[in-house]
């Protein structure tokens, strides 16, 4: 019954029960199962973040990590829609606490060096701070978190 138990480690803090082991395993082995697992980790994630950081809820304006800084979007003309940092900032999300802009988030697919580098270029120039990490709750598992906040939280607009 558990000989398969190791593959769902991931899921539980501890072993699964026969009950929930068998479960998952249906799941996992429908077509669409690991799509469906997938997102409930996706979900568990987002909730994580939102326990980490508070109240926040999403803008209703333009979703530029330059708001964080102080600054306006400047809409297709500004450095957030142009490459290299177009595609660093791949399914972005501004995030608003306290009426006023708290955290960009952004969740690429890969991050290669130079979009690294223009990404932490991009951060220092503005006085915000950038942490990358794989807790993605967008396509869990295919794509990496980017969290950037101002370096001294204040000033954002």
């Amino acid at each position: 019954m558990f000989r398969d138990a190791h593959n769902y480690q991931q899921y539980f803090s501890g072993r699964p029960d026969k009950e929930t082991y068998n479960l998952l395993h249906q799941l996992r082995t429908h077509p669409r199962g690991g799509a469906v697992i997938g997102a409930a980790k996706g979900e568990a994630v987002f909730d994580g973040f939102l326990a980490r950081h508070g109240k926040l809820k999403h803008t209703g304006g333009a979703v530029c990590p330059l708001r964080l800084a102080g600054r306006h979007c400047r809409g297709m003309r500004c450095v957030c829609n142009m490459d290299p940092l177009l595609a660093v900032f791949d399914h972005r999300e501004l995030w608003i606490a306290d009426g006023r802009a708290a955290i960009f988030t952004a969740h690429p697919y890969q991050l290669p060096g130079d979009q690294a580098a223009a990404l932490f270029l991009f951060c220092r120039r503005h006085g915000l701070e950038a942490m990358i990490s794989t807790d993605s709750w967008y396509f869990h598992g295919q794509t990496l978190l980017i969290e950037i906040t101002p370096a001294n939280r204040q000033g954002a607009v």
